[in-house]
């Protein structure tokens, strides 16, 4: 479990100088779902010590337990205290706590309500719940009290005494069978409040520091920083900056996404066998880590390869992209490519058991579709020469033959071969 791992080891360096930022954030909408009509007028954020409104528990929620739906208000827990769990599933804190009191809220001895609330839907709650055993309740699809409780982060918990009244937001640190007990037979609880996470300002920047004088900023924690949340984002900036942060997520995570934007910049389709794990040690491949960048740069490929030497040197692995001679197709041109017509128009129709349309993409995703195991089933090298936009419309078929036959018509053609092509590869240093 993350909360687990080693106190932080921080790699840090900044350089002060002139720059400017912007985070927009976005606000969800509330649909009319109550027996008495909610309005986004009519939600007003709640906080510690206030009691919650009447809509509150009027409002009808999509309430989820072990596969089954049922819509519903709140009304059958009013008088109750109750503790909301705000989960979703890319966080992993959010599923390890929502296993350990799975674990426990059987056991709990005084009468409460443990609520996991989500605005994902029944197909992911199912997955998340199988896949862990978990036997909890929960509010999907939430709309409602997200509104009433908004957060930049999960894990979010909000504790709701028997009189109505918030009395603390946390995060999923405080949950464990005494604190919900103590909670739910009335007694006051001395917590934490969850730290406030500001996007707009570089993390761990001091607040004495000027982040208008910020120039470029890199910062690399290693293990979960239990102040931080779990996240991903990107922060607005002037033009000819850049910035993107990854908060207390895996080691292998933040490889993942990085391998796609590096082939990306260089024009070459991303597949999965592009991605290798070559080492045994996958532990400490699972270690959260931070990291925050900011650049006055929009070059992705200075970018991306900047944040992956950052990544080795604080973690002790090597991940790089490094040429390997594989089987393959390639991809060339027999004619002439029927460049897509549309200005700025994108159209996709995939329908994987009769035809593709494709109208203005890119010619990286084209490849993508046509190496799917239903099609060429192989990497596929670009020799054509062409990384502009195409339209494409074929029937599904494994038969490379008749996919040929299919490609003539743009001007394309596949044939087998042998390449050499760029594969991302992830070693433990010192290894071979």
């Amino acid at each position: 479990m993350f909360i687990n791992i080693q106190k932080a080891d921080v790699l840090s360096f900044v350089l002060l100088f002139g720059f400017t930022c912007a985070f927009l954030s976005s606000k969800g909408q509330i649909v009319n779902g109550s027996a008495k009509s909610v309005t986004q007028e009519s939600i007003g954020v709640l906080t510690v010590g206030q009691k919650v409104p009447e809509e509150f528990w009027t409002y009808k929620h999509k309430f989820y337990s072990n596969g089954d739906t049922l819509i519903r208000t709140l009304e059958h827990l009013r008088g109750n205290p109750i503790v909301f769990d705000f989960w979703a599933s890319w966080c992993s804190p959010c599923i390890n706590s929502l296993k350990e009191t799975s674990s426990f809220i059987d056991r709990l001895t005084e009468k409460g309500s443990f609520i996991a609330v989500t605005f994902e839907n029944s197909t992911i709650a199912d997955r998340i719940w199988k896949q862990h055993g978990l036997h909890l309740p929960g509010i999907i699809e939430d709309k409602l009290l997200k509104q009433y409780f908004p957060h930049a982060s999960v894990p979010q918990v909000i504790w709701i005494d028997a009189e109505g009244i918030v009395r603390n937001q946390t995060s999923q640190q405080p949950i464990n069978q005494d604190n919900l007990n103590m909670f739910f037979a009335g007694k006051p609880l001395n917590l934490q409040a969850k730290p406030v996470f500001d996007k707009n300002r570089p993390i761990l920047l001091g607040t004495e520091a000027d982040k208008n004088a910020l120039q470029y900023y890199q910062l690399v924690l290693k293990g979960y920083q239990d102040y931080l949340p779990v996240v991903k984002f990107s922060r607005n900036f002037h033009k000819g900056y850049f910035s993107i942060s990854f908060v207390n997520l895996p080691l292998i995570t933040i490889y993942r996404d990085l391998a796609p934007k590096l082939f990306s910049a260089i024009g070459e389709p991303f597949f999965d066998e592009n991605f290798q794990i070559r080492t045994t040690d996958s532990v400490g491949l699972n270690i959260a880590y931070t990291m925050d960048l900011i650049a006055p740069t929009s070059d992705q490929l200075s970018l991306n390869t900047t944040m992956l030497e950052l990544l080795n040197k604080a973690s002790g692995y090597q991940a790089r992209m490094q040429k390997e001679r594989r089987e393959c197709l390639v991809m060339k041109c027999i004619g002439q490519i029927s460049v897509s017509k549309a200005s700025t128009k994108r159209y996709k129709s995939i329908d994987w058991n009769k035809k593709i349309q494709l109208e203005n993409v890119r010619f990286a995703y084209v490849l993508g579709i046509l190496s799917d195991q239903r099609l060429g089933g192989k990497f596929i090298v670009n020799e054509t020469g062409y990384k502009g936009k195409i339209d494409l419309n074929i029937s599904v078929t494994d038969n490379l033959e008749m996919l040929n036959a299919q490609l003539a018509k743009s001007g394309l053609k596949l044939e087998s071969a042998v390449r050499e092509i760029n594969v991302f590869v992830i070693k433990k240093e010192g290894t071979n």
